[in-house]
């Protein structure tokens, strides 16, 4: 965790008070491609999970050409289940959650100065 962790902490919170975009929520499949140029905003994804759902599939790919990003997943227990930040070609490919916790997940991303694309895909069964 060090010095990365503690800056995404501080550009999370930053960037919380810049700008602020809520997706739809209550999507138990979401896949969503956003492009965009010199951009600082927070982008949040309300996900769920259906009670009993035995498998949740996410995938996270953020490409930044210039700027930076932040993003992470959160369980509706308050846990934070991914996250990361950085500049350039960035990925994250978490795989499977198995046995989801039912209800919201909170997916958010901060962009700062950002350029380039990311996709997100979320399905839970």
């Amino acid at each position: 965790m060090g010095k990365n962790f503690d800056s995404a902490i501080v550009l999370f919170a930053l960037l919380a008070l810049i700008s602020f975009d809520v997706r739809p929520a209550g999507h138990s499949e979401v896949e969503e491609v956003e492009r965009f140029k010199a951009r600082t905003e927070t982008v949040r994804y309300e996900l769920t999970s259906p009670d009993g759902a035995a498998i949740a599939r996410q995938r996270v790919l953020v490409v930044i050409e210039d700027g930076s990003a932040k993003w992470s997943l959160v369980d509706p227990d308050g846990r934070t289940r991914i996250q990361g930040e950085g500049s350039g070609n960035i990925q994250t490919d978490t795989g499977e959650i198995e046995a989801p916790v039912a209800g919201t997940w909170i997916l958010t991303l901060d962009l700062k100065d950002a350029t380039g694309h990311y996709q997100v895909i979320w399905k839970s069964r």
